[in-house]
């Protein structure tokens, strides 16, 4: 089963990381970014020679960004960094990563004024959204929401850092405009907002950054939202005799179709076949009989004498 988060959930989880765990906030935005950083070299191969434009936030998903940055500039891609606010206003693990940046070589440059910016705008191949991340609380306005505005309106992918900026994640709804985001990298772990709508159309292609959080940690935060994955699913099912047979596996009759209304009669039918049924057998008006010889081959029919089905 793989955990599902909310917001808070998740910060809880960072805490721990770095209280009790011992890891420093800075080796988890460190991981946070080489994994976005991996996945878009990836999934948009080759990144080698790319215009990527990545924006960014005052705050700890601004500070993956600038992970981001680095990372895929190492990887050849033409990286362009812009901040929404003041060098200043930055803070924490995310200031040590903007300088980190610039001592790398990358030009971070501040958006002040949305219309003086907007008189020169970057051209990209890939936008990077790392504005607002999952901590964001109320609606979205001034600089942000024009920002966020703007990438919608770009005919360019765009990769959210964790989460698309404006999207509640803990329920989906949007806090007034949210990023159109053509992949997610999400860290950790899924958040309940990222599976509902709209969130859930705005996400787009959804990775998860495995950040190796250990069980412990989990059982102390005790999430009760999962996932169940294909393997799950496989433990699940009981195990098929390989010596089995049509009548080893049960048989399921079905009393259903009438004239107009063959539909769902096929498709009821082979779906009993498809979970598992040794033999599905549709009892129907025997004047349907013709036409669903041409549907299902599968199964086997049984003719009533008389549409003496109901509506």
């Amino acid at each position: 089963m793989e955990v599902v988060v909310t917001a808070d959930e998740m910060r809880r989880i960072d805490r721990i990381m770095i209280d009790e765990i011992g890891i420093p906030g800075i080796v988890l935005m460190e991981n946070a970014g080489l994994k976005t950083a991996q996945a878009i070299a990836q999934y948009y191969a080759p990144v080698s020679g790319k215009a990527i434009v990545i924006l960014c936030g005052k705050g700890n998903n601004g500070g993956d960004g600038f992970v981001v940055g680095r990372h895929l500039a190492a990887m050849g891609a033409r990286v362009q960094i812009f901040l929404l606010g003041d060098k200043d206003a930055v803070a924490g693990d995310a200031k040590v990563n903007l300088e980190i940046a610039q001592a790398s070589g990358l030009t971070i440059q501040e958006i002040l004024d949305w219309t003086e910016f907007s008189s020169s705008l970057p051209q990209a191949d890939i936008f990077v959204d790392a504005l607002l991340g999952t901590g964001v609380k109320g609606e979205v306005k001034g600089l942000y929401r024009l920002a966020i505005e703007w990438l919608n309106s770009q005919r360019v992918p765009i990769v959210a850092i964790d989460a698309p900026s404006g999207v509640n994640n803990d329920d989906g709804n949007l806090l007034g405009v949210g990023v159109r985001a053509e992949m997610t990298v999400t860290m950790g772990n899924i958040k309940t907002g990222m599976l509902f709508y709209p969130g859930r159309a705005y996400g787009g292609r959804l990775l998860v950054a495995d950040l190796n959080i250990p069980s412990s940690v989990y059982q102390k935060v005790n999430s009760q939202k999962f996932i169940a994955t294909t393997e799950d699913v496989r433990r699940m099912l009981p195990q098929r005799r390989p010596n089995g047979y049509k009548n080893t596996f049960g048989k399921v009759l079905l009393f259903a179709g009438s004239t107009g209304l063959t539909g769902a009669a096929a498709l009821s039918s082979m779906s009993v076949l498809k979970s598992g049924a040794g033999m599905a057998i549709l009892a129907l008006p025997k004047s349907l009989n013709a036409i669903m010889e041409g549907k299902i081959t599968e199964v086997v029919r049984l003719n009533l004498s008389a549409n003496i089905l109901p509506m």
